[in-house]
């Protein structure tokens, strides 16, 4: 059974380096992989490449939020010192 968007069928390790995905289409991804390798029908050889192809999406995932929390550093800098802030969440 494949999952309607995204083509599920792992990627090439020549099209894994080359491949970027937005962040949103990278998580979305990663979730039809866990949901892929949980399968009980999915054969070992199979799961390892959609293992391998995960850890590589995981990391592209941890660089954006990197890239992210470090713009929004520069964002918040005034007059030369950086305001760090947590962010709260507001209840409704």
């Amino acid at each position: 059974m494949q999952l309607a968007i995204w083509d599920t069928a792992p990627m090439s390790k020549k099209n894994q380096s080359e491949e970027t995905l937005p962040f949103e289409a990278s998580i979305t991804k990663l979730q039809s992989i866990i949901e892929l390798i949980e399968k009980d029908s999915t054969a070992l050889e199979e799961s390892l490449e959609l293992f391998e192809e995960g850890v590589n999406l995981t990391r592209q995932v941890q660089k954006a939020l990197s890239e992210a929390e470090q713009k929004v550093s520069k964002l918040t800098e005034v007059d030369n010192a950086l305001l760090s802030e947590d962010f709260v969440e507001q209840d409704d």
